[in-house]
């Protein structure tokens, strides 16, 4: 972060005058809106009341100043480019104790056509962009005024359902008690220097003009600052800032078939310096794009069962699919969920080689940025590393302020999307999940050990899968278990070593027999960084593995629409032909 001082000289002006900054956040904007958040809590938690009605026994304020700088190009130009500046709200407000208040768990949230008036209500409250206290009060007392009448509504509700319910054997808190604290980290100032990205777009977006075989291409840049300011009635009190560095290039085409087929590279960072230099970068965007050409000749794929060796950033997406979803603490406490691992604590559920931990407090992962870090969760409490999996055993959950049977304290893991909490439910969620093998092939021997389990399978080729577009999971129980990822660049391996692209398909599976069919993991881990869609908003995670063997997993064809491609060819095509 830079620091100003309250004399400068003329250079330093000029220097300052060629970086672009929406705003600098001082020790005046966090006093002005701690400020306003005390006053208006302390009046909430003391004076608001509905007769015959509990009083809030907890309430919970979270401003973030968010600032964005952002640019896209593609083929050599600039095409897009803006910055803006953003300040989102949340407030909670819980009524009844810690045993037993209003909330109900997400997946049995019964239809209320209220709600999406309430929705609309918060939704329409404008919040200041300008340090007011008092405007800052007034938009927390409509929004805590609102929650608050919610909560009442949903209360009552609650207690009529308990009613006709049975009743557990075991009573289990609805809210955790946590140690309260203070944490004042950092602020951070958005300032970029914009003409020396205009450029660096400029360069790497020339690199598609390479590759007339591809339809449409792209390149984007987006440089995000957040300044977060939480406090509870509890007492506590937070504020620090992240700056997030996300450089993301993307090819796409259609083959002769009417297949649209894709390919992309990202590259993250918390500070400018955490990006590639030029070369490295350079030479990513030609790997992408020689790939996605190389792609639109390749065949589709034919439905496949058997082993798979996943490369690179599609071992973490597997493991983030698999099981991440499935350790997040809420999913152990539902009748809508399907509790794959809830009665399995102590149990081996992996091989005793593999461990696994999340870690939110770490930015980097040897060396390496990875996304899912923060320094406190949404509730306040601060992130810490926890080991899931230890030598194949299961040792704990994710877990938020919502206690569960057996656990009844968070451990950091409380997420939220704040732009959209309005319609959000804050839930436990993953942050940099790391998966860890005690044992190990060499990178350069794992196509070897594929080949070798084909052969004890007499299987004629096993697929190595080297890039994915993400994956999904379900883990309610009205359905059966399952997973499916995208795999964007997908191998053939013959027996005799040699290899051919394919493309159009998918994968997945279900979850207990997918982690039970691991052969075998890679000596080198790989990063993946990426955003997450659940419960609670899209939220950035990484997912670090080792590339890993599946003895078997199934894969079919992907859905296509099999439209017609461009009637006329690329004006590049043209270009390189005079």
């Amino acid at each position: 972060m830079k620091k100003f001082l309250r004399f400068i000289t003329l250079s330093l002006i000029l220097l300052l005058l060629t970086l672009s900054s929406l705003s600098v956040f001082s020790i005046d904007t966090q006093d002005i809106i701690f400020n306003a958040m005390d006053k208006e809590m302390k009046r909430s938690m003391k004076k608001l009341k509905i007769k015959d009605s509990p009083k809030p026994y907890f309430v919970k304020y979270i401003i973030e100043d968010v600032e964005e700088y952002r640019i896209s190009g593609d083929y050599g130009v600039v095409k897009n480019e803006d910055e803006t500046r953003n300040r989102y709200y949340h407030v909670e407000v819980r009524i009844g104790d810690y045993t037993f208040d209003q909330t109900v768990h997400p997946a049995e949230k019964s239809y209320d056509p209220s709600r999406f008036e309430y929705v609309r209500e918060i939704r329409n409250i404008p919040f200041p962009m300008e340090n007011d206290v008092k405007a800052i009060r007034n938009a927390l007392w409509l929004h805590t005024d609102l929650v608050f009448k919610q909560a009442v509504n949903e209360y009552s509700a609650k207690l009529a359902k308990v009613k006709s319910e049975v009743v557990e054997e075991e009573k289990i808190e609805d809210f955790s008690k946590e140690v309260s604290g203070e944490y004042q980290g950092a602020l951070k100032v958005l300032a970029i220097n914009k003409d020396d990205w205009r450029n660096r777009l400029r360069k790497y977006s020339l690199i598609f003009k390479e590759y007339p075989g591809i339809d449409e291409a792209n390149i984007y840049l987006n440089i995000e600052v957040r300044n977060r300011y939480l406090m509870t009635s509890e007492g506590t009190k937070i504020s620090y800032g992240t700056c997030r560095y996300w450089l993301s290039t993307s090819v796409n085409t259609m083959t002769d078939d009417g297949m649209e087929i894709r390919n992309y590279r990202d590259f993250e960072g918390w500070k400018e310096e955490d990006l590639p230099g030029d070369e490295i970068i350079i030479s990513k965007i030609r790997e992408m794009c020689q790939e996605l050409v190389d792609m639109k000749e390749a065949k589709v794929i034919e439905p496949y069962s058997g082993p798979v060796l996943l490369k690179g950033d599609a071992a973490g997406v597997f493991f983030h699919e698999v099981f991440g979803h499935r350790i997040e603490g809420h999913r152990q406490k539902s009748k809508e969920e399907a509790e794959t691992f809830k009665n399995k604590i102590g149990e081996r559920i992996l091989p005793e080689f593999v461990s696994i931990c999340d870690n939110p407090a770490i930015k980097y992962y040897q060396g390496k940025p990875v996304a899912g870090y923060y320094p406190y969760d949404e509730e306040g409490v601060i992130s810490e590393k926890v080991t899931l999996v230890k030598d194949g055993v299961l040792k704990t959950f994710l877990m938020s302020r919502m206690p569960v049977k057996g656990f009844n304290k968070s451990n950091g893991h409380g997420r939220l999307q704040i732009e959209y909490s309005w319609y959000r439910d804050l839930v436990p969620r993953q942050g940099n999940l790391i998966i860890e093998a005690s044992q190990t092939v060499e990178e350069s021997e794992l196509e070897k050990r594929l080949i070798e389990e084909c052969r004890k399978q007499n299987k004629p080729n096993g697929i190595i899968v080297t890039t994915t577009a993400g994956g999904a999971t379900f883990t309610g129980r009205f359905w059966i278990q399952s997973f499916v990822q995208i795999p964007l660049v997908i191998y053939k391996l013959n027996l005799d070593g040699s290899k051919e692209m394919l493309r159009g398909a998918r994968f997945g599976g279900t979850p207990l027999v997918s982690l039970d069919k691991i052969v075998c993991f890679g000596d080198k881990p790989h990063i993946f960084n990426g955003y997450c869609g659940a419960e609670s908003g899209y939220l950035p995670v990484s997912a670090v593995s080792p590339s890993v063997i599946i003895s078997s997993l199934e894969l079919q064809k992907e859905p296509t629409k099999k439209e017609k491609p461009p009637l006329l060819p690329s004006p590049l095509l043209e270009r390189s032909k005079e």
